[in-house]
């Protein structure tokens, strides 16, 4: 078989036909409920969180009690920004729901970074609580649980702040209103379906992980929390154990997978292959090259695809621009950019050089393509 170009969401050929399999298994479920304002997603009926480790079903009322309970939990802690730990684990997810529905900013980190930076992060920011510590906590917090709390309340946040991404240089401040809007523009240009089912990658600490996840969570479909590495075993285990359909990964990620020999023709129930962007300029959270997807069987050669749905794309002296409501607030640096309010307005100025064709898909100067062998 020829390679198989691979960019933003191109279906495998030979999978492409035919509905997703849903998932059957688990020890610990409940009837899928109707949609509540503590649920997830408004309307997502079949939206399930799966642990691949212990093969648990978290979905319905079992998931939006998760939920409320984590809530409350977090509604106890002092004032100001959450900052989480954030492996690919169905705790880390509902942890995730719950700040967003107790109305608690939440920052998602690299475990490796909590690990060898938690001081410098927490000087750095002044969060409310460290979810997910190491060891013993600074002075001004005290150790609870597997937390490091502050003793007074963290630094002020913006009423609007919801998510602080710290995966690229300067990071990225996001409102309620940017979140909501990229995880519904994502299921629409990806075309995610109810039942469909997904790994979690790219990790959920990085803004494409992130947006990936809330997609998925959006259109009702069920995300499979496999905290294990790409390149491992355990990993596609759990894919084909929950018949995943898609999977999305960096270009870095389908280069290591291909050197190992990885083909997608070996996992029967994937259809989906999405390749998201690199590493971002600053300011830039990456998803699907942060302001732009190739909606299934319509990529062009060179193209990373037109405006994610709602949103406009122009080039201005050569630079690429983003309007819509998925653009973040701005930079955060620091705490003092916590209280900020909406800096960028809508506008995203990437710093990409480009280009749009007449059919308004977007050409990066830069090459964004990898040739992955689908062949056995």
């Amino acid at each position: 078989m020829p390679p198989q170009r691979i960019c933003a969401a191109i279906p495998h050929p030979r999978l492409l036909s035919g509905p997703a399999p849903t998932p059957s298994r688990g020890r610990a479920s409940a009837r899928p409920g109707g949609p509540g304002q503590d649920g997830p997603a408004p309307g997502a009926r079949d939206t399930r969180v799966i642990d691949a480790r212990t093969d648990e079903i978290l979905y319905g009322p079992v998931l939006r009690r998760a939920v409320q309970r984590a809530a409350l939990r977090l509604a106890r802690l002092p004032g100001g920004l959450l900052m989480l730990a954030a492996p690919a684990t169905a705790e880390v997810i509902v942890t995730y729901l719950a700040a967003l529905r107790a109305g608690r900013p939440v920052a998602p980190l690299d475990p490796r970074l909590v690990r060898s930076r938690a001081g410098d992060l927490v000087t750095r920011f002044t969060p409310a609580a460290l979810l997910g510590a190491p060891g013993a906590p600074p002075p001004g917090y005290r150790a609870d649980g597997r937390a490091w709390v502050r003793t007074d309340p963290g630094a002020p946040v913006h009423p609007d702040l919801a998510v602080v991404l710290l995966d690229g240089p300067g990071g990225m401040r996001l409102s309620r209103r940017a979140v909501q809007a990229e995880g519904e523009a994502v299921a629409r240009a990806l075309r995610i379906r109810s039942g469909e089912a997904t790994l979690t990658s790219p990790p959920l600490f990085t803004g494409a992980g992130l947006a990936l996840l809330n997609a998925h969570l959006a259109a009702g479909a069920a995300v499979v929390a496999a905290e294990g590495s790409v390149a491992g075993a355990e990993f596609w285990a759990a894919a084909e154990r929950w018949a995943c359909g898609s999977f999305a990964a960096s270009p870095r990620v389908f280069a290591l997978l291909h050197r190992l020999g990885w083909a997608p023709v070996r996992h029967r129930s994937l259809r989906t292959l999405t390749m998201v962007g690199g590493a971002p300029p600053e300011g830039f959270a990456s998803l699907l090259y942060g302001v732009a997807a190739t909606p299934p069987g319509q990529a062009r050669p060179g193209s990373v695809g037109p405006a994610l749905p709602g949103g406009r794309l122009s080039v201005v002296r050569g630079e690429v621009v983003y309007e819509g409501d998925t653009v973040g607030m701005g930079p955060a640096r620091s705490a003092r950019d916590l209280a900020r309010g909406d800096d960028l307005r809508g506008v995203l100025r990437t710093g990409e050089r480009g280009r749009l064709d007449a059919d308004g898909f977007l050409h990066l100067a830069r090459d964004h393509h990898y040739v992955l062998d689908a062949g056995a």
